[in-house]
């Protein structure tokens, strides 16, 4: 049975939500006037926030749901004569959203609703013991969870930008960039082409159907970037320009791609014979050509096939370890290679 609790009536929002989670508390704890949670046996089931899409913008604004399946799951969840019947079950049984995607659009409800109540150091605080939330208990979390999670948003926010006041302004796209080259994420596109120059990060998320801490998180990136106009007070951050990705010249596909020789000092070349050796007849002597030693380790050249042609048939002819024919070595250029060794000595 869960204790009796009793939290002041001005404090932490922290503080009281960890007084009703040790005492295994089921209710309502109402932070402020816009701010609830909704707890279970001290676990938070729900969270709603004044500053936070509900749940109904969420699925309605994304075209996850049409507006009149969403209102019509309102009406009829609780009901007369269907009052074990919650929006939330009545959704998954007319096959509306799967148990797994309602799961997960009232988790990312909670953490945004909790992100934005249990950000105050200090507000008006009020338990009402039983008060359930109308989706009922889709799933449960931590509350100790919650508010490291709520406090490691915040934190990141500040890295990207600390200035709390552009959270709460509207958004005003500038007219020229303070780049010559600018790269938009997605949401980011969406927040500047919605942006009227009235509506504020939370009016937009609500409008685009985004949890209001993803766009908070593009807002201030825009913000540190130079792209929306700044609050009165706030220290811009220096701009870097995007960098432009030139295309790397294309490489001719050779047959065979020796590796680089490593630079070597100049060796005494063999000296040639002149031109007025001949064969005879007037002609210069036929010289044969010496191919290029392959890398160690490499294989044999593979014979040339024509196309279409099959593959030669594999034959068990030699056992697995009979050791592979040896490659001929060209025995004028290991002499040459020799004679050069010795003049560098």
């Amino acid at each position: 049975m869960a204790k009796s609790v009793r939290i002041p009536r001005t404090g932490s929002p922290r503080r009281a939500l960890t007084l009703l989670a040790g005492a295994g508390a089921t209710g309502a704890l109402h932070i402020g006037t816009d701010d609830c949670l909704y707890l279970v046996a001290g676990e938070v089931v729900f969270a709603e926030s004044g500053s936070s899409p509900s749940i109904g913008d969420l699925l309605t604004a994304s075209d996850r749901l049409a507006p009149e399946t969403w209102l019509t799951a309102l009406a009829t969840g609780g009901a007369a004569g269907k009052s074990d019947v919650r929006p939330s079950a009545w959704l998954v049984q007319q096959g509306h959203l799967t148990h797994g995607e309602l799961e997960l659009c009232v988790l990312g409800a909670i953490y945004d609703a909790a992100y934005f109540a249990l950000g105050s150091a200090s507000a008006l605080l009020r338990f009402v013991d039983g008060e359930t939330h109308g989706m009922g208990a889709v799933t449960s979390i931590d509350p100790a969870l919650l508010a490291r999670e709520a406090a490691r948003r915040r934190k990141l926010l500040d890295e990207i930008y600390a200035e709390p006041g552009v959270d709460h302004g509207p958004v005003i796209p500038v007219r020229r960039p303070p780049v010559p080259r600018v790269v938009l994420s997605a949401l980011q596109w969406e927040i500047v082409g919605q942006a009227d120059g009235t509506l504020t990060p939370v009016a937009l998320a609500r409008k685009l159907g985004r949890a209001g801490y993803a766009v908070l998180t593009e807002v201030r990136r825009l913000a540190a970037a130079g792209l929306i106009a700044l609050p009165a007070g706030a220290i811009p951050l220096p701009v870097q320009n995007a960098p432009i990705k030139r295309p790397v010249p294309a490489i001719p596909y050779t047959d065979q791609v020796d590796p680089p020789a490593p630079a070597a000092p100049p060796v005494a070349m063999p000296r040639r014979r002149p031109p007025a050796e001949t064969n005879g007849d007037g002609a210069l002597p036929i010289r044969a050509a010496v191919p290029a030693p392959a890398p160690p380790g490499s294989l044999p050249a593979l014979p040339r096939r024509e196309p279409g042609e099959r593959l030669p048939t594999m034959t068990d002819d030699l056992p697995d370890s009979a050791p592979a024919p040896p490659v001929t070595a060209d025995e004028a250029l290991l002499k040459r290679i020799r004679t050069a060794l010795k003049a560098l000595r």
